[in-house]
Protein backbone atom coordinates (compact mmCIF):
# COMPACT_ATOMS: atom_id res chain seq x y z
CA UNK A 1 0.00 0.00 0.00
CA UNK A 2 1.66 3.09 -1.05
CA UNK A 3 0.96 6.61 1.12
CA UNK A 4 0.70 10.03 0.57
CA UNK A 5 0.07 13.68 2.39
CA UNK A 6 -1.02 16.70 0.91
CA UNK A 7 -2.02 20.64 2.24
CA UNK A 8 -3.78 22.52 0.05
CA UNK A 9 -4.47 26.12 0.77
CA UNK A 10 -7.21 28.01 -0.76
CA UNK A 11 -8.46 31.76 -1.47
CA UNK A 12 -12.32 33.25 -1.48
CA UNK A 13 -12.88 31.97 -4.77
CA UNK A 14 -11.61 28.22 -3.95
CA UNK A 15 -8.64 29.05 -5.77
CA UNK A 16 -5.62 26.83 -4.94
CA UNK A 17 -2.52 29.50 -3.37
CA UNK A 18 -0.20 27.10 -2.06
CA UNK A 19 0.35 22.95 -2.25
CA UNK A 20 3.03 20.60 -0.96
CA UNK A 21 5.03 19.51 -3.99
CA UNK A 22 3.85 15.75 -4.88
CA UNK A 23 6.65 12.65 -5.64
CA UNK A 24 6.53 10.73 -7.94
CA UNK A 25 2.76 9.71 -9.56
CA UNK A 26 3.69 6.77 -11.68
CA UNK A 27 0.54 5.06 -11.57
CA UNK A 28 -2.55 5.20 -13.35
CA UNK A 29 -4.59 5.19 -9.96
CA UNK A 30 -2.40 7.62 -8.43
CA UNK A 31 -3.25 9.70 -11.89
CA UNK A 32 -6.60 9.08 -11.75
CA UNK A 33 -7.27 10.47 -8.42
CA UNK A 34 -4.86 13.21 -8.96
CA UNK A 35 -6.69 14.20 -11.85
CA UNK A 36 -10.52 14.11 -9.81
CA UNK A 37 -8.81 16.14 -6.99
CA UNK A 38 -7.61 18.90 -9.39
CA UNK A 39 -11.14 18.92 -10.71
CA UNK A 40 -12.39 19.28 -7.47
CA UNK A 41 -10.66 22.24 -6.51
CA UNK A 42 -11.62 24.00 -9.32
CA UNK A 43 -15.47 23.43 -8.40
CA UNK A 44 -16.01 21.96 -12.10
CA UNK A 45 -18.41 19.18 -10.39
CA UNK A 46 -19.54 18.20 -14.10
CA UNK A 47 -16.13 17.84 -15.05
CA UNK A 48 -15.05 15.57 -11.95
CA UNK A 49 -18.55 13.76 -12.35
CA UNK A 50 -17.32 12.51 -15.46
CA UNK A 51 -14.31 10.27 -13.86
CA UNK A 52 -17.26 8.25 -12.71
CA UNK A 53 -18.14 5.15 -14.51
CA UNK A 54 -21.47 4.84 -16.11
CA UNK A 55 -22.50 3.18 -13.09
CA UNK A 56 -20.93 5.19 -11.17
CA UNK A 57 -22.37 5.95 -7.83
CA UNK A 58 -21.84 8.20 -4.57
CA UNK A 59 -22.59 8.28 -0.57
CA UNK A 60 -22.20 11.49 1.93
CA UNK A 61 -22.99 10.80 5.70
CA UNK A 62 -22.95 13.17 8.33
CA UNK A 63 -22.42 11.39 11.58
CA UNK A 64 -23.50 14.18 13.48
CA UNK A 65 -26.49 14.99 11.96
CA UNK A 66 -27.43 11.89 10.76
CA UNK A 67 -27.71 13.50 7.25
CA UNK A 68 -27.46 10.89 4.65
CA UNK A 69 -27.44 11.18 1.06
CA UNK A 70 -26.97 9.09 -2.63
CA UNK A 71 -26.66 10.02 -6.03
CA UNK A 72 -26.05 7.34 -9.01
CA UNK A 73 -26.14 8.82 -12.36
CA UNK A 74 -24.24 11.90 -13.80
CA UNK A 75 -26.88 13.89 -13.28
CA UNK A 76 -27.69 12.93 -9.75
CA UNK A 77 -23.74 13.20 -8.83
CA UNK A 78 -23.49 16.43 -10.37
CA UNK A 79 -26.09 17.71 -7.96
CA UNK A 80 -24.69 15.80 -5.05
CA UNK A 81 -21.69 17.14 -4.87
CA UNK A 82 -22.92 20.86 -5.95
CA UNK A 83 -25.17 20.73 -2.68
CA UNK A 84 -22.25 18.81 -0.62
CA UNK A 85 -20.22 21.59 -1.29
CA UNK A 86 -22.35 24.42 -0.79
CA UNK A 87 -21.85 23.32 3.37
CA UNK A 88 -18.41 25.16 2.70
CA UNK A 89 -17.41 28.10 4.68
CA UNK A 90 -14.20 29.71 4.75
CA UNK A 91 -12.91 27.26 2.37
CA UNK A 92 -9.27 28.30 3.25
CA UNK A 93 -7.28 25.38 4.70
CA UNK A 94 -7.60 21.43 4.05
CA UNK A 95 -5.22 19.04 5.44
CA UNK A 96 -5.77 15.74 3.81
CA UNK A 97 -4.33 12.30 4.26
CA UNK A 98 -4.66 9.69 1.67
CA UNK A 99 -3.45 5.64 1.35
CA UNK A 100 -3.09 3.88 -2.27
CA UNK A 101 -4.85 0.06 -2.73
CA UNK A 102 -2.97 -0.30 -6.14
CA UNK A 103 -4.34 -4.03 -6.03
CA UNK A 104 -8.17 -3.30 -5.17
CA UNK A 105 -7.77 -0.09 -6.57
CA UNK A 106 -9.19 2.05 -3.99
CA UNK A 107 -8.02 5.30 -2.81
CA UNK A 108 -8.53 6.06 0.86
CA UNK A 109 -8.67 10.15 1.81
CA UNK A 110 -8.83 11.25 5.27
CA UNK A 111 -8.77 15.27 5.97
CA UNK A 112 -9.54 17.43 8.19
CA UNK A 113 -11.13 21.39 7.92
CA UNK A 114 -11.24 23.00 11.22
CA UNK A 115 -12.35 26.46 9.36
CA UNK A 116 -14.82 25.11 7.48
CA UNK A 117 -18.31 23.25 8.60
CA UNK A 118 -16.67 19.66 8.48
CA UNK A 119 -13.81 18.87 11.38
CA UNK A 120 -13.05 15.67 9.54
CA UNK A 121 -14.00 13.23 7.14
CA UNK A 122 -13.04 10.19 5.12
CA UNK A 123 -13.66 9.41 1.64
CA UNK A 124 -13.29 6.02 0.04
CA UNK A 125 -12.82 5.81 -3.70
CA UNK A 126 -12.84 2.75 -5.40
CA UNK A 127 -12.03 2.71 -9.44
CA UNK A 128 -12.95 0.16 -12.14
CA UNK A 129 -10.16 -1.28 -14.47
CA UNK A 130 -9.99 1.83 -16.84
CA UNK A 131 -9.81 3.91 -13.82
CA UNK A 132 -12.95 5.59 -13.75
CA UNK A 133 -14.69 6.10 -10.09
CA UNK A 134 -17.05 3.16 -9.20
CA UNK A 135 -18.20 4.52 -6.04
CA UNK A 136 -17.89 6.60 -3.54
CA UNK A 137 -18.26 7.28 0.05
CA UNK A 138 -17.75 10.52 2.16
CA UNK A 139 -18.35 9.93 6.23
CA UNK A 140 -17.83 13.81 7.49
CA UNK A 141 -18.47 15.03 11.27
CA UNK A 142 -19.66 18.18 11.10
CA UNK A 143 -19.61 20.86 13.75
CA UNK A 144 -22.65 23.22 15.10
CA UNK A 145 -23.20 25.85 12.83
CA UNK A 146 -22.59 29.55 13.83
CA UNK A 147 -26.16 30.30 15.09
CA UNK A 148 -26.39 26.17 16.11
CA UNK A 149 -23.05 26.87 18.48
CA UNK A 150 -24.79 30.39 20.12
CA UNK A 151 -28.07 29.13 20.75
CA UNK A 152 -26.68 26.11 22.95
CA UNK A 153 -24.10 28.22 24.73
CA UNK A 154 -27.04 30.43 25.78
CA UNK A 155 -29.56 27.37 26.66
CA UNK A 156 -26.56 25.89 28.73
CA UNK A 157 -26.47 29.19 30.58
CA UNK A 158 -30.14 29.46 31.23
CA UNK A 159 -30.66 25.73 32.38
CA UNK A 160 -28.15 26.62 35.51
CA UNK A 161 -29.57 30.19 35.71
CA UNK A 162 -26.44 31.68 35.24
CA UNK A 163 -26.88 35.53 35.25
CA UNK A 164 -23.38 36.19 34.22
CA UNK A 165 -23.35 34.03 30.97
CA UNK A 166 -26.58 34.96 29.94
CA UNK A 167 -25.73 39.01 29.92
CA UNK A 168 -22.97 37.33 27.54
CA UNK A 169 -25.18 36.33 24.68
CA UNK A 170 -27.65 39.36 24.76
CA UNK A 171 -27.14 42.03 22.19
CA UNK A 172 -26.79 45.74 23.67
CA UNK A 173 -30.43 46.73 21.57
CA UNK A 174 -32.27 43.69 22.62
CA UNK A 175 -35.95 42.43 22.97
CA UNK A 176 -37.66 40.25 24.51
CA UNK A 177 -41.91 39.98 24.24
CA UNK A 178 -43.70 37.11 26.19
CA UNK A 179 -47.56 36.21 25.94
CA UNK A 180 -48.59 33.36 28.34
CA UNK A 181 -51.83 32.18 26.71
CA UNK A 182 -53.50 31.01 30.46
CA UNK A 183 -52.78 34.80 31.84
CA UNK A 184 -53.04 36.95 29.00
CA UNK A 185 -50.50 38.81 30.01
CA UNK A 186 -48.00 39.92 27.57
CA UNK A 187 -44.64 41.78 28.48
CA UNK A 188 -42.16 43.30 26.32
CA UNK A 189 -38.52 43.90 28.09
CA UNK A 190 -35.79 45.82 26.41
CA UNK A 191 -31.67 45.84 27.38
CA UNK A 192 -29.47 43.05 28.51
CA UNK A 193 -30.07 43.70 32.11
CA UNK A 194 -33.81 43.43 31.92
CA UNK A 195 -33.98 40.37 29.28
CA UNK A 196 -31.11 38.39 31.39
CA UNK A 197 -32.83 38.97 34.63
CA UNK A 198 -36.49 37.94 33.40
CA UNK A 199 -34.31 34.44 31.82
CA UNK A 200 -33.12 34.11 34.95
CA UNK A 201 -36.62 34.24 37.01
CA UNK A 202 -37.99 32.31 34.79
CA UNK A 203 -35.78 29.45 34.99
CA UNK A 204 -35.65 29.46 39.03
CA UNK A 205 -39.40 29.17 39.18
CA UNK A 206 -38.72 26.06 37.20
CA UNK A 207 -37.65 24.23 40.65
CA UNK A 208 -38.75 20.59 38.81
CA UNK A 209 -36.39 20.60 35.58
CA UNK A 210 -36.47 16.72 35.64
CA UNK A 211 -38.83 16.57 32.93
CA UNK A 212 -37.95 19.35 30.88
CA UNK A 213 -38.26 18.46 27.13
CA UNK A 214 -37.56 19.88 23.98
CA UNK A 215 -39.76 19.08 21.19
CA UNK A 216 -38.52 20.51 18.43
CA UNK A 217 -35.30 23.00 17.44
CA UNK A 218 -34.97 24.22 14.08
CA UNK A 219 -32.06 26.67 12.70
CA UNK A 220 -32.00 28.68 10.33
CA UNK A 221 -28.42 29.63 9.74
CA UNK A 222 -29.03 32.40 6.51
CA UNK A 223 -31.35 34.74 8.70
CA UNK A 224 -29.90 33.94 11.94
CA UNK A 225 -32.95 32.50 13.62
CA UNK A 226 -33.74 29.11 15.87
CA UNK A 227 -37.37 28.04 16.94
CA UNK A 228 -37.91 26.43 20.07
CA UNK A 229 -40.88 24.67 21.16
CA UNK A 230 -40.43 22.55 24.55
CA UNK A 231 -42.45 21.51 28.19
CA UNK A 232 -42.08 21.38 31.35
CA UNK A 233 -45.09 19.73 32.79
CA UNK A 234 -43.59 19.76 36.65
CA UNK A 235 -42.94 23.56 36.58
CA UNK A 236 -46.64 23.86 35.48
CA UNK A 237 -45.11 24.81 31.68
CA UNK A 238 -47.49 23.24 29.39
CA UNK A 239 -46.41 24.54 26.33
CA UNK A 240 -43.52 27.52 25.37
CA UNK A 241 -42.67 28.32 21.61
CA UNK A 242 -39.99 30.86 21.41
CA UNK A 243 -37.85 32.55 18.41
CA UNK A 244 -34.47 34.13 18.53
CA UNK A 245 -32.72 36.52 16.24
CA UNK A 246 -28.97 35.91 16.71
CA UNK A 247 -26.76 39.06 15.13
CA UNK A 248 -23.68 38.33 13.09
CA UNK A 249 -21.91 38.77 16.28
CA UNK A 250 -23.82 35.50 17.70
CA UNK A 251 -25.18 37.69 20.06
CA UNK A 252 -29.08 37.82 20.68
CA UNK A 253 -31.17 40.78 19.29
CA UNK A 254 -34.35 39.48 19.73
CA UNK A 255 -36.78 36.59 21.93
CA UNK A 256 -40.64 35.71 21.13
CA UNK A 257 -42.26 33.98 23.46
CA UNK A 258 -45.54 32.33 23.23
CA UNK A 259 -46.44 30.25 26.54
CA UNK A 260 -49.28 28.32 28.51
CA UNK A 261 -47.68 27.89 31.85
CA UNK A 262 -49.55 28.58 35.29
CA UNK A 263 -47.85 31.14 36.41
Amino acid sequence: MIKGSLSLVFNSDYQMTSAVEIGNMATPLQAAFFKVLGLWKTGDYRALCRCYADNGEAFWTDTRTGETKTATGFEDLVGLWADVMAKITNAYDIKLDFDFNEKDRIVTVYFSWENSNFLNGSNVMVYDENFNIVRTNNVVTSQPGRVEGAHNLMLSHWMCGDLVGLNTVWAPSCSFTEHNTKTRNTIVLRGVEDCGNHQVEVSNKMEDKSDFQILDTKFDEEFGQVFVVATCLASGVHHWAATFTYNCDNKVTSMVVVTDRDW
